[in-house]
């Protein structure tokens, strides 16, 4: 039998490009979403954008998952 899994892989931010990035992959697919952001304040909270972006990694994926 061929199990497939729904993995959620990473979830990562670049402070140069000002991107958030959420991989996942599904048996053979993998799923890649980026989300760009215009206007960073360069004082922001690196645990608090972190746990902001976990939130966000969990949300995205269980989209994926669900279709």
């Amino acid at each position: 039998m061929n199990e497939r899994k729904f993995i959620f892989r990473s979830y990562s931010f670049n402070d140069n490009k000002q991107e958030a990035a959420f991989e996942y992959c599904y048996g053979k697919y993998s799923f890649k979403e980026k989300v760009a952001f215009s206007h960073i304040n360069q004082d922001y909270s690196k645990p608090v954008l972190d746990r902001a972006l976990f939130l966000a990694f969990l949300t995205i994926g269980t989209s994926y998952y669900k279709a």
